[in-house]
């Protein structure tokens, strides 16, 4: 599970006993003065408390696959990971299985696409599990093989996940 960490803390250990194995909680730096700018947001000190409360839980072995948008390191002598994703000179868009369902109902396949899926229409009129899959199937088979629409950010009408 990926989260920007702000209300997560409280709901991490039982996530835990639920059964998630991974979280990722994103911190675009370690400035408060500079996270708020960033995320136009005030929460650095929730965030960071986040990620004690996941490493206090035992989420702690990140693993890089062939398919993962990050490269993750170790510091010697530090418990958990910092990663970064290098899609700028390291095009992974083509194994990239990532996928979003944002908290309005709406999914997307690609943290740079414009397009996104509502979903939360077919949600509450209690579609079937195989309705579900034929939409998120050809939501995912109209993934592009790179940067989808990466450098018309600033044009787009609906908002890329990197907004």
């Amino acid at each position: 599970m990926a989260a920007n960490g702000i209300t997560l803390a409280r709901k991490l250990p039982k996530l835990k006993e639920c059964g998630l194995t991974s979280v990722n909680i994103s911190l675009d730096t370690l400035v408060p003065a500079k996270f708020e700018f960033l995320t136009r947001r005030k929460g650095y000190e929730r965030v960071v408390d986040s990620i004690n409360t996941a490493v206090d839980c035992g989420y702690n072995p990140a693993k890089d696959h062939p398919a993962d948008t990050a490269k993750n390191f170790r510091m010697a002598g530090h418990i958990g990971t910092v990663s970064f994703i290098t899609s700028m000179i390291e095009h992974f868009c083509a194994g990239c299985n990532g996928l979003r369902l944002l908290a309005d109902g709406n999914f997307k396949v690609c943290l740079f696409g414009p397009s996104e899926v509502f979903l939360m229409v077919t949600l509450r009129r209690g579609a079937e599990e195989r309705e579900l899959r034929e939409i998120i199937g050809a939501a995912i088979k109209k993934k592009k093989a790179s940067h989808a629409g990466m450098f018309d950010i600033a044009k787009t009408v609906k908002r890329p996940m990197a907004q």
